[in-house]
């Protein structure tokens, strides 16, 4: 079982055109999870103006199985460069870990970035661990 990673950027509006059922049902699947900080098209809309990079996963049928989001952020205090995984729809995101090493190179040769973080449920530690992923950080959350 061999998945594939594209970078839309370099793919032509022919090429993209068959997986856009796809790609809003992977994306849709994740603002399901979030629907208080997530929208179809607010992050659809990130990557259209350049903000974020999406991303395609593609299983051997070449069907889309997961978007994987990304966005470089900038330290302002000392101008680090961070790649974060914003957000990732769809299924298959064990199988798909391994391709992530393409996207942390593509972020050092292309934005200067020198670590990146991913914002997860307790279910990732494990998965994130066996990746070089370490937790660093605890996020509460309270309604007001």
């Amino acid at each position: 079982m061999t998945l594939t990673l594209k970078n839309t950027q370099h793919m032509t509006t022919e090429e993209m055109e068959p997986h856009w059922p796809e790609i809003i049902a992977c994306i849709t699947k994740y603002c399901d999870k979030f629907p208080d900080e997530e929208t179809v098209e607010h992050a659809l809309g990130q990557c259209f103006r350049g903000e974020r990079q999406l991303w395609l996963i593609l299983d051997e049928e070449s069907k889309v199985v997961l978007t994987p989001i990304t966005e470089i952020i900038t330290l302002a205090s000392n101008g680090k460069k961070i790649l974060m995984y914003a957000q990732a729809g769809g299924s298959r995101i064990e199988d798909a870990l391994p391709l992530m090493s393409e996207i942390e190179e593509w972020a050092k040769q292309e934005h200067g970035v020198t670590q990146a973080h991913w914002w997860g449920r307790k279910g990732y530690r494990k998965l994130l661990g066996d990746y070089g992923f370490n937790e660093s950080i605890v996020v509460f959350k309270k309604d007001i």
